[in-house]
């Protein structure tokens, strides 16, 4: 009996250590089990975040690449209205100066021409042995007198016939003025002093005018 009972009793714990074994086997497949879920998992998380940074830094280089463009874009683009800018400049002060220039020309010019009727003025009075007072008046008259000629023989209007014969008529009342200054015979002294200088001196173009229109003394 005692044979017996030791028997089921080393059986029983046979079976209770092998059901522990086998439990304890599974417990540690489990736990392996679970430890490599984990992992796959972890390492398809840390593949997942890796794309996604992969990703931000692509598009992190594509923007500065964008933004790197659009500002040299600008850059050129301001280049090219400052270029714009001082070729317009460049070409108003072109302008102004080619102004200036043929502005500056022509005072140049009219005061040369005045300066010469001036001194032809003053050779024709002393010439006809006018007085100073006679010489200042005549000299007044005959520089109102040129500056008429003038406008008349720029007017594009008139005729060549109806231009000269406004000259004739300025003509007319220019000595007619002179002989209520000088008296008629020292008028047509100085009408002789000016031709005979004129024929000689060819310096005072404003009053060329009256060598197309002098009227000959009788």
């Amino acid at each position: 009996m005692k044979k017996i009972l030791l028997t089921c009793a080393v059986a029983a714990m046979t079976i209770f250590a092998t059901e522990a074994q086998t439990k304890k086997s599974t417990s540690k497949k489990s736990t392996k089990k679970a430890v490599s879920s984990e992992a796959r998992l972890n390492s398809d998380i840390a593949k997942i975040k890796e794309e996604k940074r992969l990703a931000m830094e692509e598009q992190r280089v594509e923007r500065l690449v964008i933004d790197s463009t659009r500002r040299e874009d600008e850059r050129i683009a301001e280049l090219q209205k400052d270029s714009l800018r001082m070729a317009w400049k460049q070409q108003k002060m072109n302008e102004v100066d080619s102004l200036n220039s043929v502005k500056w020309k022509k005072q140049i010019s009219d005061k040369d021409d005045w300066y010469a009727a001036e001194r032809t003025q003053t050779q024709l009075a002393k010439a006809a042995k006018l007085s100073d007072n006679q010489g200042r008046q005549v000299k007044a008259i005959n520089m109102s007198y040129n500056d008429k000629a003038q406008l008349v023989m720029l007017d594009s209007t008139l005729s060549s016939d109806l231009r000269t014969q406004q000259l004739n008529a300025l003509n007319l009342e220019r000595r007619a003025k002179i002989k209520e200054v000088v008296g008629k015979g020292k008028e047509k002294n100085l009408e002789k002093e000016r031709i005979k200088y004129s024929a000689k001196n060819t310096d005072d173009r404003l009053s060329a005018w009256l060598n197309e229109v002098a009227v000959k003394d009788k």
